[in-house]
């Protein structure tokens, strides 16, 4: 079920891999996600590297994040992993939290994820401050705004990050990897723009009222996503 599927290795290879990460435990595994490290093997007999890509949580209680990853494949599942992920939060810092948990654990932003790269994405939206429904408002307004996305078969933009100067830099996702000689395209939006956004948030959702589900805002909402046969 991980990336790592249909690979045929020539020698056995132990992995060590997470099941959850607590940031502030572990700041080097954040960092490492947004390194894009996280998981990452280099076969020492081919040479090959690979992801290992995996369920996860991912919490930091001093940032009041509590996400959880699925892999991409899981995608047309996402209701039921949006609700599983709620059931795992009222269950680990509610039902079964001792008492300081709960006084604390309140409030927290709580997201499924599909794959590392949209996990990467909300750390990095909301260690800058930012609100991730306005970012996909954000991608929507950009990717309408200019053909040459749409031309590409651009699946959608991804948040790499936030410039000292407040500009977002996102870049342009393939459902698949795309032709070599398909620009790879990166549009670098102001502050401003994104806070003329904002200032309407209470609109997103009458304009794209498809943008969030229960624990999952993400504008890959909009498409039907085919359900993955096992085997």
């Amino acid at each position: 079920d991980s990336l790592y599927s249909g690979f045929h290795f020539p020698a056995p290879i132990e992995f060590v891999v997470a099941d959850s990460l607590n940031a502030g435990r572990h700041p080097h595994l954040k960092q490492a996600i947004l390194d894009r490290t996280l998981h990452a093997f280099t076969c020492g007999v081919c040479g090959r590297r690979f992801v290992i890509e995996k369920e996860l949580l991912f919490f930091d209680f001093e940032r009041k994040q509590f996400f959880c990853v699925y892999p991409r494949q899981e995608r047309a599942r996402e209701a039921a992993c949006s609700a599983e992920v709620k059931r795992a939060y009222q269950r680990w810092m509610g039902e079964q939290a001792p008492q300081f948990i709960i006084a604390d654990g309140r409030d927290f932003l709580v997201r499924v994820c599909f794959g590392y790269e949209e996990l990467r994405e909300k750390i990095v939206i909301d260690d800058a401050g930012l609100a991730d429904l306005v970012v996909e408002a954000l991608k929507i307004d950009i990717l309408n705004a200019d053909p040459w996305f749409r031309e590409s078969n651009v699946m959608t933009l991804r948040l790499d990050s936030v410039l000292p100067t407040g500009e977002l830099r996102l870049v342009s996702e393939w459902l698949a990897p795309p032709d070599p000689a398909v620009e790879r395209r990166v549009a670098t939006v102001s502050r401003a723009i994104y806070d003329e956004i904002d200032a309407r948030f209470d609109d997103i959702l009458v304009l794209h009222p498809e943008l969030a589900g229960g624990a999952h805002v993400s504008m890959l909402r909009l498409v039907s996503w085919p359900a993955i046969t096992p085997g």
